[in-house]
C-alpha cells in the first residue's frame, strides 16, 4: 500500500467484509455500516478506490496461498496414484501377496492415502484382506487434463460460417457423392 493513501476504519471494515463474504460487494457495504439503500453504489465505488484494492489484494495473499497450496497436493495426490508402482509396498510370498511393513501405520503417507478401501474377509480358509488404491487412470486422467494434454472441447472452424441448415444439408449430399458414400 505504499503508492496509494491510507484507508479509514470504515473502507477497511468494507474490505475485509468484502473478502470473508466471497467478494459479495453490496453485502460487505452493509456489513461495514454502508445503508442498505446505497449499498451497491456504495460497494461500486469502493471497488475502484485503488487504495481499497491494494488492501483487498493484501487480505487475498493467505487466500491465494493457500488454493495454490491445495492445488499443488491434489495434482501430487494424483500424480502419486498415477506412477504408484505397488512393488514399493507389496511383496509375493508363494500364492499370497503381502505388504512390505507390518503394519499400515509404517507406510509411507504418500502411499497410505492413495487406499481407497480395506476390505477384511474371514472364510473357512483363513482370513484375506483386499486393498483397493485408488484409480490410476482417473488419476492419469486427471494430470493429462491439468497439463493441458486432455481437452474436453475442441475448436472447430469452416468455411461455411454463414451457411444455412440446407446448404449444410446440400453440402454433405455433394461430399457423399464425390466419395461414393450413398
Amino acid at each position: 500500500m505504499s503508492d496509494s493513501k491510507p484507508i479509514t476504519p470504515k473502507q477497511e471494515s468494507f474490505a475485509r467484509h468484502y473478502v470473508a463474504n466471497g467478494f459479495n460487494g453490496t453485502q460487505a457495504a452493509i456489513s461495514a455500516g454502508y445503508s442498505e439503500d446505497t449499498a451497491n453504489e456504495q460497494a461500486a465505488r469502493l471497488l475502484v478506490n485503488v487504495s481499497i484494492q491494494n488492501f483487498i489484494k493484501e487480505l487475498q495473499k493467505p487466500i491465494v496461498e493457500k488454493a495454490k497450496k491445495g492445488a499443488e497436493d491434489v495434482y501430487q495426490m494424483a500424480a502419486n496414484a498415477a506412477f504408484l508402482d505397488v512393488r514399493k509396498v507389496l511383496t509375493v510370498k508363494g500364492k499370497s501377496v503381502v505388504f512390505s511393513v507390518s503394519d499400515f501405520a509404517e507406510l509411507p503417507e504418500e502411499i497410505a492415502i492413495l487406499i481407497q478401501s480395506i476390505e477384511e474377509r474371514v472364510t473357512q480358509f483363513g482370513t484375506t484382506v483386499k486393498v483397493t488404491f485408488v484409480d490410476k487412470l482417473k488419476a492419469l486422467e486427471m494430470l493429462a487434463r491439468f497439463n493441458g494434454m486432455n481437452k474436453d472441447s475442441v475448436k472447430v472452424t469452416t468455411t461455411y460460417e454463414n451457411a444455412t441448415d440446407s446448404d449444410l444439408i446440400n453440402e454433405l449430399k455433394k461430399l457423399r457423392e464425390e466419395t461414393g458414400e450413398a
